[in-house]
């Protein structure tokens, strides 16, 4: 199963996971399945982070 990250520095959830999706090739009709293996983010600090990370696994069919 392919993997793919996406990220957002605004901690914005669905703007990580279209990140992630944008990276998986289509071609024509096929469908892609996916699977959120993993989230991740950061917040505060003296630089005021505010990111978070999506892994996603994938499956054509």
């Amino acid at each position: 199963m392919p993997q793919f990250t996406g990220e957002s520095s605004t901690a914005n959830l669905q703007e990580a996971l279209d990140n992630a999706l944008k990276q998986v090739r289509t071609i024509g009709d096929i469908l892609v399945s996916y699977t959120v293996s993993k989230i991740s983010g950061s917040k505060g600090g003296i630089a005021g982070l505010s990111q978070v990370s999506v892994v996603i696994d994938t499956e054509a069919s």
